[in-house]
């Protein structure tokens, strides 16, 4: 036997089922504080990345470090602007080895924002006469692989269906 809820409440049940499947009115997609991003996401040790910054001190200096399990680099020094935000293409240290490591941007007031990458081996050059294959040239380009939807997005999905036809149904039942 199906307990019947009143109209009002089942709209406020979906409501409220949607609004924790969001995370709205959460604040869930807004940040406040000091955020960085790197590219590429990967490089090889010797190579470049730029370090985007925004929320960090303003008008100040902004040391940019490379921190990894076993190794850690100082690679720089940036200026930001009035709104705390900078760009800057730094080198990461040629004798980092490979693994993750966090990039971090500290400001002077102590204000800091971290971002993940991954350092790959440098390519060792082989001589083609030696391996008799020539070589792909690598590329420092950043590559965008298309990726299945996530585990989160998929349950709020289901979620939202679920909830649609929930109503879809009450609606018809009470019509009878």
């Amino acid at each position: 036997m199906m307990v019947m809820m009143g109209q009002h409440a089942w709209l406020r049940a979906m409501l409220l089922g949607l609004m924790v499947v969001t995370g709205w009115p959460l604040g869930a997609w807004a940040h406040e504080g000091p955020e960085i991003t790197v590219k590429p996401r990967t490089v090889a040790a010797g190579g470049a990345i730029v370090v985007s910054g925004e929320a960090l001190t303003p008008n100040g200096g902004i040391t940019i470090t490379l921190e990894g399990a076993n190794f850690s680099a100082t690679l720089g020094t940036v200026h930001s602007d009035a709104e705390g935000a900078f760009q800057q293409s730094v080198p990461v240290a040629p004798n980092a080895p490979p693994g993750l490591y966090s990039v971090k941007a500290i400001g002077e007031d102590g204000k800091s924002a971290a971002f993940e990458i991954t350092i790959v081996a440098a390519r060792e050059e082989a001589a083609p006469a030696q391996t008799g294959q020539s070589e792909a040239e690598a590329s420092a380009a950043e590559h965008e692989l298309q990726r299945p939807q996530s585990a989160t997005q998929l349950i709020g999905i289901s979620v939202v269906l679920v909830l649609s036809t929930l109503l879809g149904l009450t609606l018809v039942i009470r019509r009878k």
